[in-house]
């Protein structure tokens, strides 16, 4: 029998990794706002596309834990918990279990998210615009609108 090492398991070839279009970065906007990720970009793994765990999470100011030896991840946001399993295929959202179309994945050190997974787990809306290339993340109550442009947006009537 075959033995592997997690590092061995989650290895992905640079071949499956490919960016959307050649030339051009992908942005991601979370509530009208660009997501920044520092080190690791969003990629494309065999039709799924995927954001680093990081860059997200942060700018909803979502609390991440990652248990190591189990190689989960807890993430709290707001009154939402996802609880996952790198590499696994499914996870559990609010205490209930959900299937997941693609497996988040550790490369290099970081984990991918699949976008849409996360989104749908958060109660938001995932749209793709081919124009500015870039994918909107929307929560229906603006919560993830930072708090320097929430002024701004209640003077000119939006919110």
């Amino acid at each position: 029998m075959i033995r592997f090492s997690f590092r061995q398991a989650v290895f992905i070839p640079a071949a499956c990794l490919t960016a959307l279009s050649f030339g051009q970065q992908t942005s991601v906007l979370l509530d009208g706002e660009k997501v920044v990720f520092e080190g690791m970009q969003p990629q494309v793994i065999s039709g799924t596309f995927y954001v680093p765990l990081r860059g997200v999470f942060e700018k909803m100011g979502a609390e991440v834990v990652w248990d190591q030896p189990q190689h989960r991840l807890t993430i709290n946001e707001g009154s939402h918990v996802i609880e996952m399993r790198v590499l696994g295929k499914s996870a559990m959202v609010d205490n209930r279990a959900v299937n997941m179309s693609a497996r988040a994945l550790l490369i290099h050190g970081n984990v991918l998210i699949p976008l849409r997974f996360i989104s749908t787990a958060l109660g938001c809306k995932t749209e793709w615009d081919q124009v500015h290339h870039s994918v909107s993340i929307t929560s229906d109550d603006g919560r993830f609108i930072s708090r320097d442009r929430q002024p701004a947006l209640k003077k000119h009537g939006g919110g």
